[in-house]
């Protein structure tokens, strides 16, 4: 008898190893296919690891991202929502799951999460930045501007920062400013800026 519960105590501990390498080699799969665009090859890879360990988080989390990527917005906000079940005090879940809600112009939905991002982790730009951007879609330029300012003062060099700032001023009626920050936006690289500027500034 003593005999059989140890076989069983190897078998388990066996089974057990053998699991936990089948899920780190789907995983690291996943992410080699993601690094080469292969989404739906990665999202394949970690559905097989979230078969063998429903509470490993960063198979929903890059699933999450692969199905962002592929425009399957509504399965990435399933995967980030399940994410934050399993670790509810990851601010960049909340950052992702609100970045896809701001494409499915949910826009109110995205800074809840941004707001909650930003509760966890105070000291990330993006945060501000994407709050911002949700902020000037529902035109409020006030908002928008104090999260474009704080983005700015956390990530002086990001031309981005200043290009959005920059349309919120320009939109509260500060043109000088406005047109100010959107020639630095420029000067750093924006695409995006000499357009507008020709628009509003001319």
């Amino acid at each position: 008898m003593k005999t059989l519960y140890i076989l069983l105590v190897v078998m388990a501990m066996f089974l057990a190893g053998h699991s936990q390498t089948a899920e780190k080699l789907y995983s690291d799969s996943g992410n080699v296919k993601i690094d080469n665009q292969d989404y739906i090859g990665a999202i394949i890879d970690f559905t097989r690891v979230i078969e063998i360990n429903p509470n490993y988080l960063d198979a929903y989390f890059n699933r999450g991202f692969a199905r962002s990527a592929m425009q399957d917005y509504r399965g990435a906000i399933e995967d980030y929502s399940k994410a934050i079940e399993v670790n509810p005090s990851d601010a960049l879940i909340y950052y992702n799951r609100g970045s896809v809600k701001n494409n499915l112009q949910d826009y109110q939905g995205a800074i809840v999460d941004f707001n909650k991002a930003i509760q966890l982790n105070p000291a990330d730009e993006r945060f501000y930045g994407n709050r911002g951007l949700s902020k000037a879609i529902l035109k409020d330029y006030e908002g928008a501007l104090v999260d474009f300012n704080k983005a700015i003062q956390l990530y002086p060099e990001k031309a981005q920062n200043y290009y959005n700032r920059g349309l919120a001023e320009i939109k509260l009626g500060q043109k000088d400013s406005g047109c100010l920050d959107l020639s630095k936006a420029l000067a750093m690289g924006s695409e995006d800026a000499d357009k507008a500027i020709m628009e509003n500034c001319n």
